[in-house]
């Protein structure tokens, strides 16, 4: 049915139910589906292709790691970055249409668009690839729309939006791998799965397994955000926006990681830039949210 509509006004009102905080997380998700469908970044034949020039690059080869290790960018890597550009061109060109002050932007709405690429069984992946979400923010590419540039307030917003889908991915990830208690004196992290092992055996033995591989995924974010966020810190230090979501991140790092020793200048440099916002700001929100994870930094013996 929806593939014989031709009403553009039709489908926009369909993309946009994808952002509606009116919605049920079923129906932004089935929009999501109709907004992905129309983004080159996720056709299947690009995929295809890509695949196939891999192998034959692998058969005439022997291997493509020269090429992967040259650039330091992989095949599905990059594809993983360009689907979460073209989401936040998307994304930002959907919030910012219009006369919108660019402070009255609705950034928060991206949680959404984190939330139903998590609830998609192909495409989950994005959201937990860390590497890919933190390579689209530092690359800063203009925002695109059907492979036109938007304008230089959308690049802003767009700017704004992957930051904020980076803190809530992490943040539903955090709520799905750690324990109950880990966040439980964070009001902002929804979503906590709480994990009741059974009386018997066997399920104490799947609870210690289940543990086990959720603290490895709490670890790979944990490293992750923590080699690249003193470097966000500068690089945003003027946007009070993007600050309020950095400054969160520390809070939903495991300690564990503070202490290796091949982090421990990432986690001096984090508190230190941490240290000059909270000095310099005039923000509540970021005031507020730089001492949280201060705090939190402070605590252990790391």
């Amino acid at each position: 049915f929806m593939d014989e509509v031709e009403d553009d006004n039709l489908w926009n009102q369909v993309n946009l139910r994808a952002l509606a905080s009116d919605a049920s997380q079923t129906v932004r998700r089935d929009a999501l589906y109709f907004v992905i469908e129309q983004l080159e970044a996720f056709d299947e034949d690009d995929d295809e292709e890509e695949s196939l020039v891999t192998n034959f690059t692998n058969g005439a080869t022997g291997s493509n790691k020269t090429k992967g290790a040259a650039t330091g960018i992989g095949t599905s890597d990059r594809r993983a970055s360009q689907r979460l550009d073209a989401l936040a061109s998307w994304v930002s060109h959907a919030l910012s249409d219009g006369p919108v002050p660019l402070e009255h932007v609705r950034i928060e709405l991206a949680d959404f668009i984190v939330l139903s690429i998590r609830d998609m069984p192909e495409h989950s992946t994005l959201m937990t690839d860390w590497n890919a979400l933190l390579r689209s923010i530092t690359e800063d590419s203009a925002a695109l729309i059907d492979g036109r540039c938007v304008g230089d307030r959308a690049d802003v917003v767009k700017q704004r939006v992957l930051v904020r889908m980076l803190t809530c991915a992490a943040r539903a990830e955090v709520g799905a791998v750690a324990d109950a208690s880990f966040l439980a004196s964070d009001g902002n992290v929804a979503g906590l799965s709480i994990y009741h092992a059974g009386d018997d055996q066997e399920d104490q033995h799947a609870h210690k397994r289940t543990k086990a591989l959720s603290s490895l995924q709490h670890e790979a974010l944990s490293v992750a955000i923590l080699k690249a966020l003193p470097n966000l810190l500068v690089k945003f230090n003027g946007d009070s926006a993007i600050l309020e979501s950095l400054t969160t991140l520390p809070r939903y790092l495991i300690p564990t990681v503070f202490s290796l020793p091949q982090r421990k200048s990432d986690f001096v440099s984090l508190v230190k830039k941490l240290a000059q916002i909270f000095k310099n700001s005039q923000e509540d929100n970021v005031l507020r949210h730089t001492a949280l994870s201060l705090s939190y930094l402070a605590q252990g013996n790391h």
